[in-house]
């Protein structure tokens, strides 16, 4: 399956000039109080996972991910057991290892929000991709991923959203999950705020799982996701010089021990904390500090938040997602933060390019942009 990576930017890149119990069946209408209740009780209740299976007992479930060629959204790449079995397993990894900041050495090839809304392929210079939501043609994920080179070859950080706003989330998730128990030391992913059960219960992953799955069966199922949601990742330093995240930054961030002293598993409160801000918060031009944001949910900061962060932290680069822009990629505050995006037109709407950054061993960075074709294949 790995195959030997391409040079770094490849043809067609765009490089960067310098270094930058039960749930009921009504729960929408239940408190995230009861709510979070729910989650706890069934994770008291939940089962032991089965003995490890060995790495190629994991090949075997990615294989047959990739190899999912749906013809209707009720077709199924997973038994039910066997999705337990990568949720279990991931959520267990991760409170093993119970580091809500990844630190990391590079190479490391970092890619912005994961879904889409529809089920479309994209046609980018030699090869066909799917970026995002992995609908439809597997097949054309793993071209992108022989393209720009599986793990171990090329190390990867995902900075979240894997789920909603499409109607293969599962799939998208557990392939996510599994390359992460079958490369640990290659492919690392963080929490984006989809990957709460407050958001993801609205946005389409509660009913998809209830819809595929049957109801009470689908609630069980979605309730078990958060669980591992509830494990992931926050943040990652990259060379302890650049910082990654979802969102954006706090002023509650004061230093990053406060990250690394974070308890695993964290359920996100509603109201604005460091982990809500590190989740939701944007980058706003023509402000200065931090003002509430108008998502009902965080901050939106200023380039002089930006600038006084790198300086207090050491920092050269913030890497942030949350937002579509146009090009796949947007600098902010002098090219000390970058978002990335790498959904190519989002949600069927936008006609935006993926954008993904590469750092290199010297921490030099390269943009990949992923133009969209408007040839559109879709899944009923």
């Amino acid at each position: 399956m790995p195959t030997t990576p391409p040079p770094i930017p490849p043809s067609g890149a765009t490089p960067a000039d310098d270094m930058f119990g039960s749930l009921d069946a009504s729960l929408s209408s239940v408190s995230e109080a009861s709510l979070q209740a729910s989650l706890i009780d069934i994770q008291r209740r939940a089962p032991a996972p089965r003995d490890p299976r060995n790495d190629e007992s994991y090949d075997k479930l990615i294989r047959r991910l990739l190899n999912f060629h749906p013809t209707s959204t009720a077709d199924l790449a997973l038994k039910l057991d066997e999705i337990y079995f990568v949720v279990d397993f991931v959520r267990d990894e991760l409170m093993r290892t119970n580091a809500a900041l990844v630190e990391m050495k590079p190479p490391v090839m970092i890619c912005g929000d994961t879904h889409v809304a529809s089920n479309e392929l994209f046609h980018c210079h030699q090869f066909t991709i799917i970026i995002d939501q992995f609908p439809g043609q597997y097949s054309d994920l793993i071209r992108l991923l022989d393209y720009c080179g599986w793990p171990p070859d090329r190390r990867y950080l995902f900075l979240g959203d894997y789920v909603d706003r499409g109607p293969f989330s599962i799939e998208t998730v557990c392939l996510v999950f599994l390359l992460r128990l079958r490369y640990p030391n290659d492919f690392f992913i963080l929490r984006g705020n989809h990957e709460t059960s407050m958001i993801n219960r609205v946005y389409g992953f509660y009913e998809e799982n209830k819809r595929r799955y049957g109801s009470s069966t689908g609630m069980r199922l979605w309730a078990r996701f958060q669980l591992a949601f509830d494990c992931l990742p926050i943040a990652a330093l990259v060379d302890r010089r650049i910082f990654c995240m979802h969102g954006g930054l706090s002023p509650e961030l004061q230093s990053f021990d406060q990250i690394r002293t974070l308890v695993l598993p964290f359920m996100i409160p509603n109201q604005c904390c460091l982990v809500t801000d590190l989740l939701w918060s944007d980058p706003f031009p023509g402000i200065y500090g931090y003002i509430k944001s108008n998502r009902g949910v965080s901050y939106l900061f200023g380039e002089d938040v930006v600038h006084k962060f790198c300086k207090d932290h050491g920092v050269d680069l913030v890497v942030r997602a949350h937002q579509v822009v146009q090009q796949g990629y947007e600098f902010f505050a002098d090219r000390k933060l970058v978002t990335v995006f790498s959904a190519p037109n989002y949600c069927g709407e936008f006609n935006n390019s993926a954008g993904m950054i590469f750092i290199a061993e010297n921490l030099k960075c390269s943009i990949l942009e992923l133009r969209p074709d408007k040839r559109r294949p879709s899944i009923v």
